[in-house]
C-alpha cells in the first residue's frame, strides 16, 4: 500500500490516542518550557481516520505537553494509508532507535547551551542581578551547579585536548 506524508497544523481535540507503547509520560516540565520558549521543534506524527479524526502514531510526550500548556493546535506530519503494522513500526522506530549523546557530546552540548544563553541574555555578574550564569544552566539541565561547573571545565579541556574523549 502506498503512503504519502504531508505537514499540517491540527486541532488537538481531533487526535485520538490509542494503544501506545509508552505508558509513563514522565516529567513534562522541561519539554513544556522548551515548547513555550522555542515552539515545537519536531512535529508529532498522525494518520487520518475515517471519521475525520486523527490517530497519534508518534509524539505522545509532545502532545501531552501541548495539552498541559492548554494549546489547541499542534504541528503534525500526516501519514495517509498506513497499515496497522506500519503504524506500530513508526512508533517503535521513534522510541527504540534513538541514540543518546556520548558523554563528550553531552558535555560539549551543555557548554554550548550555556554560552548561547550568556550571549542571548548577558553574563550574570554576582551581586548585580540579571544575566545568565552557571546556576541558570544547571537549573535548566536539572543538574547541580557544582556538576555544571565541573562539566564546563571538562568541556574546555575536551576542546583543548580531544584525545580525552577516548
Amino acid at each position: 500500500m502506498e503512503t504519502n506524508k504531508s505537514f499540517l497544523e491540527i486541532e488537538i481535540s481531533k487526535i485520538k490516542v490509542e494503544d501506545r507503547i509508552r505508558s509513563e509520560m514522565g516529567d513534562l516540565d522541561e519539554m513544556m518550557l522548551s515548547i513555550s520558549m522555542n515552539g515545537l521543534i519536531n512535529p508529532i506524527t498522525v494518520t487520518d481516520l475515517p471519521d475525520g479524526m486523527y490517530k497519534l502514531i508518534a509524539g505522545g510526550r509532545r502532545l501531552a505537553a501541548h495539552k498541559a500548556l492548554q494549546k489547541t493546535t499542534i504541528a503534525a506530519y500526516l501519514w495517509q494509508n498506513l497499515t496497522p503494522i506500519q503504524q506500530s513500526t513508526i512508533e517503535l522506530e521513534e522510541n527504540i532507535k534513538r541514540k543518546e549523546l556520548t558523554w563528550p557530546e553531552k558535555i560539549l552540548a551543555e557548554k554550548k547551551l550555556h554560552e548561547l544563553k550568556v550571549i542571548e541574555i548577558g553574563k550574570a555578574v554576582q551581586g548585580h542581578g540579571g544575566g545568565w550564569g552557571i546556576l541558570d544552566t544547571a537549573n535548566t539541565l536539572e543538574i547541580s551547579p557544582a556538576l555544571m561547573a565541573q562539566d564546563l571545565q571538562l568541556a574546555n579541556a575536551l576542546e583543548k585536548h580531544p584525545e580525552l574523549a577516548m
